[in-house]
């Protein structure tokens, strides 16, 4: 690693030269301790020794070195901001400011992402700052960076992906479409009132749904396709015992606890010719 070399001055005095063959490593050895020794040509020859100290200092060639590359978080919707995601960790082997290390979101972090997290430059702790809507994203990406404070700084990458976990904070949506207000009173079975639409914006057994009315109405509910309902008449009408109906839907979801939402639907029943007139039983005639 060193060589010494023997220069011979003009004024014919000799001096050593300690040369460097190769490239020192601080973080692999710090401190060089070396002893020279002097001979004279006499006979018996005289020496002399010196200790020989190098220390070496740090230049920044090392990058930092996060500790995983890829970090998997699974976060429930709606935490309260102020809630610790992780707590990152990069190392770099230099000294001082070299070894010094800061945290970033990378440049194409989307402002977006900025609006609900945030990270502390100095600890590398990433802190929700925002609302975490299941709704609005499922999981998001975020490049680090992990910068040292070299003159000339290096950084380090990692991602780190935050998996939304849904919560049931949505209750089921309900659309009612084509409805018939009225109804005649000799309208068959298996007439359609209404077309029905249900929806719940959660996923999983959050989001799955059921809609139901009251068994006693002469109506039913009818699940034609991925939670589109038809309301439809079951049994006969008669306008003279009831003139009005005001039907109750709810439509619940799996969640726990369950959400449900309920609407009414008003149908009226419309009369038909379908009674005979009443004749008294006596005919009274005055002379």
């Amino acid at each position: 690693m060193f060589e010494l070399q023997i220069v011979t001055n003009s004024d014919k005095s000799k001096s050593a030269e300690l040369i460097l063959r190769k490239h020192l490593d601080r973080e692999d050895q710090p401190t060089h301790i070396l002893i020279l020794t002097a001979l004279d040509g006499g006979d018996p020859f005289k020496s002399g020794t010196t200790q020989i100290l190098i220390n070496v200092g740090d230049a920044n060639d090392n990058i930092p070195c996060f500790d995983q590359l890829v970090y998997n978080i699974k976060l429930l919707e709606n935490v309260p901001k102020g809630t610790t995601v992780l707590t990152l960790n990069a190392t770099d082997i230099d000294e001082g400011s070299n070894g010094e290390v800061t945290y970033y979101f990378n440049k194409l972090v989307p402002t977006s992402v900025r609006e609900i997290f945030t990270i502390e430059h100095h600890t590398g702790v990433l802190t929700v700052i925002g609302e975490v809507n299941f709704e609005d994203s499922k999981v998001y990406e975020i490049a680090i960076e992990a910068l040292d404070r070299g003159i000339l700084p290096v950084a380090a990458h990692c991602k780190v992906v935050i998996e939304i976990i849904d919560f049931n904070d949505n209750a089921p949506e309900i659309i009612v479409s084509s409805l018939s207000s009225s109804l005649q009173e000799d309208a068959k079975p298996g007439t359609v009132v209404a077309l029905i639409k249900i929806s719940d914006k959660d996923s999983g057994d959050n989001g799955k749904i059921s809609c139901s009315l009251p068994t006693w109405l002469p109506f039913t509910l009818q699940n034609t396709y991925n939670n589109h309902y038809s309301l439809t008449l079951k049994e006969p009408l008669d306008r003279e015992t009831t003139q009005e109906y005001n039907i109750p839907i709810t439509a619940s979801d799996y969640g726990s606890p369950s959400l449900s939402t309920s609407i009414v639907v008003t149908v009226h029943v419309s009369d038909v010719n379908d009674n005979r007139p009443n004749s008294p039983n006596h005919l009274t005639r005055s002379v």
